[in-house]
């Protein structure tokens, strides 16, 4: 079958808004100026130099020198806690340094 030029296609005639449009948007919206402008928010970032207690899995894998794949598994294994604040991987640092104190060979 071959196609029928305007019919029942969506590109007859007929099928054109007949409102004014400028730039892609009906004109008989309100443009950005005449909108209520709502206040951008800003997640909360702590200061830089403030001391951090828990690191995020990327941090946590490069505290430990290890890929985070590697830190998740330990974490899986139950050689590492994970602390439990949030819906994240969050963890001690005094459990990462007790993990590093562990591990290590003493002569």
């Amino acid at each position: 079958m071959g196609r029928r030029n305007g019919a029942d296609n969506g590109h007859g005639a007929g099928t054109v808004d007949a409102r004014p449009r400028v730039n892609g948007v009906d004109s008989d919206r309100p443009t950005d100026a005449e909108s209520s402008v709502q206040p951008v928010r800003r997640r909360w970032r702590p200061p830089p130099d403030a001391p951090r207690r828990l690191f995020t899995l990327p941090e946590a894998a490069a505290y430990l020198s290890l890929s985070p794949w590697s830190v998740r598994d330990l974490q899986w294994k139950g050689r590492l806690p994970r602390v439990a604040l949030s819906r994240k991987l969050l963890f001690d640092r005094a459990d990462l340094d007790r993990l590093i104190d562990a591990t290590k060979e003493r002569p």
